[in-house]
């Protein structure tokens, strides 16, 4: 599959806000609310941290009636940083 194409923080017109997390301990719902107050107009906004989402994050994220927050726990980043092979980038 080919890499997507971005530029800026921008898919394909699509503003991306990012919100990163160093924790050892679970990110909860309120970090996900939070960024979704703080959205530009017709942003997308994603939360991405080394730990894991608790249940509340997860329920916050995807609920009805609210702009949806994407979630990448330390497990789904791992595999992305090995699947795109950061090792062999110039």
């Amino acid at each position: 599959m080919p890499a997507q194409e971005h530029v800026c923080g921008h898919w394909k017109d699509t503003l991306v806000q990012v919100q990163a997390k160093r924790w050892l301990h679970l990110v909860g719902r309120r970090e996900g609310a939070e960024l979704r107050g703080s959205l530009q107009p017709f942003a997308r906004g994603a939360v991405v941290t080394t730990s894991h989402f608790s249940k509340a994050a997860i329920n916050e994220a995807r609920e009805e009636g609210k702009n949806p927050i994407v979630l990448i726990d330390g497990f789904r980043l791992s595999r992305v940083v090995r699947d795109e092979d950061f090792s062999s980038a110039n």
